[in-house]
């Protein structure tokens, strides 16, 4: 039924990730920037490194600032993780949308993952929260963890 909440856990998760997206973007064009901040810091905290569906990376390429951390974590998070044989039917019908300013930053971004060596080659997802000062960030849960 067009409309109704999704019921499936995984559904719902995908559903709730989508809704950050569009809360970071209301908070950007409304100047909330404290809202932005906690959808953002919320979309970060609960990807936890996995790859971004095609449909959120078109929205928030879409509709996000070309400089947004949001956008380049949505990079990186492909380029760690993406796997194209996870990939099901509806990311597959989704993928020819996606715009050339994400695959050419994902290209960008491959070409600088295989020029360092696999020591330095870790994500940490605390860079991608937005911190407003030194003592936040090292206060950040995901400061030191890597993946």
């Amino acid at each position: 039924m067009a409309g109704s909440p999704p019921t499936d856990e995984g559904l719902i998760f995908r559903h709730a990730q989508l809704l950050r997206i569009k809360a970071c973007v209301f908070g950007d064009r409304f100047m909330a920037f404290s809202f932005k901040k906690a959808a953002h810091n919320q979309y970060i905290s609960e990807k936890d490194i996995k790859v971004p569906w095609y449909e959120h990376i078109k929205y928030a390429f879409e509709n996000l600032a070309e400089d947004d951390l949001l956008l380049t974590a949505q990079v990186d998070f492909h380029c760690y993780a993406w796997d194209p044989n996870q990939d099901d039917e509806d990311e597959l019908e989704v993928r020819p949308q996606l715009p050339n300013s994400f695959f050419v930053r994902v290209m960008m971004r491959y070409q600088q993952l295989i020029s360092v060596s696999s020591d330095e080659n870790t994500l940490k997802t605390c860079p991608y929260h937005l911190h407003d000062t030194e003592e936040e960030r090292k206060a950040c849960p995901s400061h030191r963890k890597a993946y």
